[in-house]
Parts: structure tokens; sequence; C-alpha cells
């Protein structure tokens, strides 16, 4: 029998065990599902979640789930509901709907003594033997024999390298936002326990098969139309394209974060949701300019087509770039669009087409000998603060 784990005793709670339905509309009277942590271990166990009213449910389904459901797919959607509406018949009948309670999760444990404690803490209460309630003494033991055991290494990196394999197994190397998210969790669960060493040829081994997918399709990627405004760019040329076809009176930004790895757009993603909770995040995968170097990558998002080789990389260079793209869109009013290029942004209401190019994170990255600076450097103030100072959001209306 497979040990149980917290990811999945979550989504038997939120969607049954024997459910087919892929979507679920959840009342909570928690914050549980709030936390960025949770929320991260969700998305790393294909989960898709997103809360507001009865127009964000409508605006997910048109825009996300109706389509992902067409499908074949093992992802799934929560949506949370802040207030209690009656769920549309339209989207009723392709989903479920539920309650959630964090503290029946774990039924044997005082929920005001755990309640606050790390995912790490959390999924080892969960799996701890035995059915009969845990009294308080015994709860700290349980806590304290974690933290002392398990805190130098949460997990072997054997059962990293078993889930590694399971999940390429059968491996749709065409479709990296399949498993992309998954490989960056494994990579960052091996970083925590200090033993990414023992992952990398695995890691080494996706990175050539990926490889020979290039070599075989990138051609036919970079040269594809861009898809309509509902739908994610494949590659950095039509990010601009991709951005122009959005409704003209919403406001909307492009954030540049040079140099990040999708372990840690994950994280700044649920930084960003858990401050601004009307933030709808949705992550897909693009391709970037081959050769990825920053004087092509940049500019072919910048430009919107094909970069030319003769161009001279510089952060004027972008703004003019970012203000021609609009003007040529019909926006008179040059005082709406601003373009910056540094470590913060500081906004006001006027701006309707934000650009904002930062580069801290990626002079770190060519600084740094391997992962485990990037990992230790993302916990530090100054990425906190880059997440901080982020006040708009692609698509947040005016």
């Amino acid at each position: 029998m497979a040990k149980k784990n917290l990811p999945q005793g979550i989504i038997n709670r939120l969607f049954g065990e024997y459910s087919e339905k892929r979507l679920v509309v959840v009342q909570t009277y928690d914050e549980f599902l709030a936390r960025e942590d949770v929320r991260m271990m969700l998305t790393y166990a294909s989960l898709r979640i997103a809360e507001g009213d009865s127009l964000t449910l409508r605006l997910w389904w048109e825009t996300t789930v109706k389509e992902e459901l067409q499908e074949q797919s093992n992802i799934r959607f929560v949506f949370v509901q802040r207030e209690q509406f009656d769920v549309p018949d339209d989207i009723a009948i392709y989903a479920d709907t539920t309650q959630f309670v964090a503290r029946h999760i774990f039924p044997r444990y005082k929920w005001a003594l755990i309640k606050d404690q790390s995912i790490g803490t959390l999924n080892y209460l969960y799996q701890y033997p035995g059915r009969v309630s845990i009294d308080e003494l015994r709860t700290h033991h349980i806590i304290a024999e974690y933290q002392t055991s398990y805190e130098g290494a949460k997990e072997k990196i054997e059962n990293i390298i078993a889930e590694w394999d399971k999940l390429f197994a059968k491996i749709k190397i065409d479709k990296p936002g399949e498993w992309l998210p998954q490989a960056s969790a494994l990579i960052l669960r091996a970083l925590e326990i200090g033993n990414l060493s023992a992952l990398m040829p695995k890691v080494d081994e996706l990175n050539t098969l990926f490889q020979q997918h290039l070599v075989e399709r990138y051609a036919s990627i970079i040269s594809s139309t861009t898809p309509p405004a509902n739908k994610a760019p494949k590659n950095v040329c039509q990010v601009l394209p991709f951005i122009g076809k959005q409704p003209k009176e919403d406001k909307l930004a492009l954030v540049v974060v040079d140099g990040m790895n999708f372990w840690q757009s994950q994280m700044l993603v649920n930084s960003l949701r858990n401050k601004y909770f009307d933030i709808n995040a949705q992550t897909d995968v693009i391709y970037s300019w081959l050769p990825s170097v920053t004087e092509l990558s940049r500019q072919a998002i910048f430009l919107g087509k094909y970069p030319s080789v003769s161009y001279q990389q510089s952060s004027s260079s972008e703004s003019r770039m970012w203000e021609d793209f609009w003007l040529s869109k019909g926006f008179i009013n040059r005082n709406q669009i601003l373009y910056e290029h540094g470590s913060t942004i500081a906004l006001s209401d006027i701006y309707k087409r934000v650009a904002w190019v930062t580069v801290d994170l990626d002079e770190k990255m060519h600084a740094s000998d391997d992962f485990r600076y990037l990992h230790a450097g993302w916990r530090t103030a100054r990425v906190k603060r880059a997440a901080g100072e982020a006040r708009y959001s692609v698509r947040k209306s005016g």
C-alpha cells in the first residue's frame, strides 16, 4: 500500500476519492488554502487554484477552465468561494461543490496546536501511524521528533529519484507545461536536503531529451503564428503581440525577471497572490529565443518579432521599442506608457501600459557556482521586496 501524504489527503477531501470531475467549487472556513506553501504544494500536485466571487469564477471558466477540461490531462481545478453563491448551471454540470475545513484532515490532533506548522511538519503529522487521538504533550513530542530527525534531511534522495522516474516514465517532451512544474519541484526538494548532485544525472538525461526535441521542432515552434488573446504565446517573439491583443481598457504590465528559474517564478507568483488576493495567476511555458542570451531574447520580447544580430542591447532601446509598440496600437498619450529598468518600480494610476525589467537575479545567477547559492539567495529580502513592489498584474482592470 502506498504511503499516504498530505497533498493527496487534501485532494481526496476536495474531490472525493472516486469523483471523475476535474473542477470543484469550495466553501472554506479557514485560511489554510490561502497559504503560500499550501498552494505551491498543490500546484506541484497538478492542481490549479483560483478564488473570488461569481464573476471571477465566470471569467476563469471562460478564459481557462472550459477549454482545459476538453483536453486529456491530469490537471484539476479548485475555485475557492470568498462568499457563498450559486454556481451557474452551465458550469455546475462539470463541477462538484464541497466544503473544506483543514482541521478535518488532522482529526487526531488539536488544530490550534499544529495549524501554523510548516508543510513538512504537517505532512509528517499526517503520515504519523496510528488511529487514536494524540494529546497536547505527545503532539509536541512528535513535532520535536520531526524537527530533529528531518530538518537536516526532510526526504531521502532515493524517494525523490523514484518520483522523478515515475513522472518521466511516459513523458510528453513536446508539452513542457505538463512536466516542468513537477520537475522543478523535485529539483527544489533535492536542493533543500543538500543533495542535488544525486539528482543531476536524471536532470542531464531530461536536458538531453529536450535538446533533441528542440533540434527536431524548434524551427516550427519559433515560426508559429501568435495564438488568440485567451491562449498563451508559444515563444518570446509572441509575447508583445499577445499582450497587444488584450482589451485596450485594461491596465497591462510586462514584468521581466532576468535569470529566473522556474521554481523561483512559482515562489514569486505565490508571494504576489498572498499579498494581493485579486491576482488570478496562470502559469504557462513558452520557448526562449536560441541561443538564449540577453541581447537576443529580451530584444525578441520587446520587438515582438525575430531579433536582429546587429542590435545593441540597452534599456533605452527597450524603452523605445515598448513605447513605439503602444503608440502604434493607438495610445496617443505617452504619459500612460512606462518602462523601468532596476530593482524597484514606482507606479501611479495614470499608467496603462507598464514594462519593468529587473536583472538582480540574473547577476546572482551568473555569479553563482550552482543552484545551491541561488536557492539560499532566493530567501533574501531583496527578492522578497521585488514581490512586494509589484502592484500591477497582467490583465488587471483599471
